[in-house]
């Protein structure tokens, strides 16, 4: 399927499509901007970020278990990468 004025690229990898909502949910919807400047501080505000990144891409297995792999490696470099913030 086709979406007029949408990129050819993201027509033929939905997933990425899929991941990068995912990814705006968790990191800017469902989180506030208090928790973004507090997770530079306090490892609680970070822990509790990626309890959020864990659900909203774990919720992803739910209907497609088989990007298992792709989900733990999303929310890995995830971590990574708040941490070292």
């Amino acid at each position: 399927m086709v979406v007029p004025g949408f990129n050819a690229y993201f027509n033929q990898n939905p997933l990425l499509v899929l991941y990068l909502v995912v990814h705006f949910l968790v990191d800017f919807h469902f989180q506030s901007p208090t928790m973004a400047n507090k997770k530079k501080t306090d490892i609680r505000y970070v822990s509790y970020h990626l309890l959020v990144v864990t659900l909203g891409f774990g919720a992803l297995l739910v209907f497609w278990p088989t990007l298992l792999s792709s989900v733990l490696l999303i929310i890995i470099a995830h971590a990574l990468i708040d941490m070292t913030k």
